[in-house]
């Protein structure tokens, strides 16, 4: 556990360093991220038995390796992207759908709660969201809710004057759907995305981002309750099973011990090819079994996949790939460019959340449609497709008459106009 201790202070302090103290980096991120739940082990009370040498190991490399890979391609540099600026028209496409697409969440809120069993509305939601019930026997899934992620991420770039209200509607919706499906992590995720854009984009700062994260812990804690009057578990306090936990669960898991060669890291893949009749394996379940002891849980740790299939060795190679590949993209949305700044915000979700489970390659169809509806209005914008001609975003008349230095501008030939990019 001490050399996990050094691990983690020698990336944050690295980290903070190479990135001018911005804890929204990939470094700095994933040292809080381990040096919290190390320090909760270690110090918090529970019944949990210390880890084995070899499962601190392998968290110390793969903490190690991203990071440092991380910073790496933080270090290159870059041309600049011209994917900066949404279409007008297809953020209006993807806010009109979520609007008349959000009374199917509502239907299916309704139905979940007049068919519980439970006599606990809150847990009866929870319950018929995993299809856990005799009405909702299959996870309630529905590829909208992409569209009204992308949707309110859009409105935050927008983030105009004139655009609040939409960027209400929007983030309405969303944080609506992790509401009626009763799931802490949607709600985390959706207050610590719109505050990584907001801070990406200078208007908030690292001590209102912890605010933030203050007030998204206590709200959390209000949906436990909701749902279980307590905020236990089968004995096990929600600390426990939702934090450190996760070390304890992957202690359980033997090193490179998976039936089929990658089985867990390529599933993604393996689904391709079983569905085409190609390969004969059937892909394993993203949702993992449950184990008893030494807690009751099913997450082990953004580590599982690679621990699992490569054991030690696989979990540096990945860290590696996914620490260079966080860290370009964290580089890109530095520069100030709208449409890095959003896929950051949706992947600081995956950095965050790796001390819980691993959600780049476990679920990499949804990433991928989602990188693909938020790239849509930005690559319009630059192909000059879907163009609006509507005249929003303009400087005042008095600017706009002017150049640099407030010299008159040099007048524009009928020949030279063209619509606005939107």
């Amino acid at each position: 556990m001490i050399a996990l201790f050094a691990t983690c202070l020698i990336i944050l302090f690295v980290g903070l360093a190479c990135s001018r103290n911005d804890f929204s980096s990939p470094s700095a991120v994933t040292a809080v991220v381990w040096l919290a739940c190390a320090a909760l082990f270690q110090w918090s009370s529970h019944d949990l038995p210390p880890l084995k040498p070899q499962t601190t190991t392998a968290i110390c490399i793969w903490a190690a390796c991203l990071a440092f890979s991380s910073l790496l391609t933080q270090a290159c540099r870059y041309s600049k992207s011209r994917l900066d600026e949404p279409s007008l028209l297809v953020r209006n496409i993807y806010l009109g759908i979520s609007i008349l697409t959000f009374p199917m969440l509502l239907q299916f809120a309704h139905s979940a709660i007049a068919t519980g069993e439970t006599g606990n509305w809150a847990l009866d939601l929870r319950l018929a969201a995993l299809g856990e019930t005799k009405t909702h026997k299959e996870p309630y899934e529905n590829f909208f809710v992409l569209i009204w992620q992308v949707s309110f991420f859009l409105e935050l770039i927008a983030d105009e004057h004139r655009s609040r209200k939409r960027m209400l509607v929007a983030g309405l919706i969303f944080i609506a759907y992790g509401f009626v499906t009763m799931s802490k992590i949607i709600i985390t995720t959706s207050f610590i995305m719109a505050a990584v854009i907001l801070h990406m984009k200078g208007k908030v700062s690292n001590r209102q981002m912890a605010y933030a994260a203050a007030g998204t812990a206590a709200f959390i804690i209000a949906i436990q309750l909701l749902r279980h009057s307590r905020l236990d578990a089968g004995g096990e306090s929600m600390l426990t099973i939702y934090t450190f936990g996760n070390m304890s669960s992957l202690d359980t898991v033997a090193p490179a011990s998976a039936s089929h060669w990658g089985e867990n890291t390529f599933r993604f893949f393996y689904a391709i090819l079983h569905k085409l009749s190609i390969c004969q394996t059937e892909p394993v379940d993203p949702l993992l079994g449950w184990i008893s002891k030494p807690l009751k849980t099913n997450t082990y740790s953004g580590l599982y996949p690679f621990y699992k299939d490569f054991g030690t060795v696989g979990v540096g190679i990945f860290a590696a790939i996914l620490g260079g590949l966080y860290g370009w993209i964290y580089k890109k949305a530095k520069s100030g460019n709208n449409y890095y700044i959003a896929l950051y915000a949706f992947f600081i979700n995956i950095i965050i959340l790796q001390f819980v489970a691993e959600q780049f390659f476990t679920i990499l169809s949804r990433n991928l449609k989602f990188i693909i509806l938020l790239a849509i209005p930005f690559a319009c914008t630059k192909h000059g497709l879907l163009l609006f001609k509507e005249k929003i975003g303009r400087k005042p008349a008095v600017e706009a008459a002017q150049g640099e230095g407030g010299h008159p501008a040099p007048e524009r030939t009928g020949a030279e106009e063209q619509p606005d990019r939107l």
